[in-house]
């Protein structure tokens, strides 16, 4: 991000207390990095060592867990009218999130100004479709803003079959 950029990007809060982050139109990486910021206040350390020792995940695995997880987040801080699906890697750490009530619910007023709900899916076949096209949206923006597969859960930016580790 280019200087000017930097300069005509700015974070506000609303009236709410909720951060508004604002970036001149046409400039998608001055909005990634100003909402990554405001997502990067969000403590998720306890959050991590819980799920390490859930999940059995290396510390490396979980740094990485954690940084789709934020920009997961930072999917949800552009455009909250985006209805995102996580993998599990991501909702393996949304929900450890979530089970820290108090400060979830501290964590999505401060940066949202709302509660971000958790809708899981109910497993009948006529939600099937829905979610599909949901998460192949959720990855294109993912892979838009990110540049990277949203599929590839490794540090390395590989998929593999090593999914069993988070079921």
């Amino acid at each position: 991000m280019s200087p000017s950029e930097i300069s005509r990007t700015t974070t506000d809060t609303k009236p709410d207390g909720a951060l508004c982050v604002e970036a001149p139109r046409g400039s998608p990486s001055a909005t990634v990095a100003t909402a990554m910021a405001a997502i990067g206040l969000i403590d998720l350390s306890a959050i991590k060592q819980k799920v390490i020792a859930e999940k059995g995940w290396s510390e490396q695995i979980a740094d990485y867990a954690e940084l789709r997880y934020r920009r997961f987040l930072c999917m949800h801080l552009m455009d909250p009218r985006l209805p995102l699906v996580p993998p599990s890697d991501i909702d393996a750490v949304w929900h450890q999130h979530i089970l820290f009530t108090r400060k979830y619910a501290a964590d999505c007023k401060n940066t949202f100004g709302d509660f971000l709900h958790h809708q899981p899916a109910t497993g009948g076949k006529a939600e099937a479709g829905e979610l599909n096209r949901r998460f192949l949206e959720t990855a294109t923006r993912y892979a838009d803003l990110f540049g990277q597969n949203y599929l590839a859960m490794e540090p390395e930016g590989l998929s593999s079959n090593w999914m069993a580790l988070f079921d």
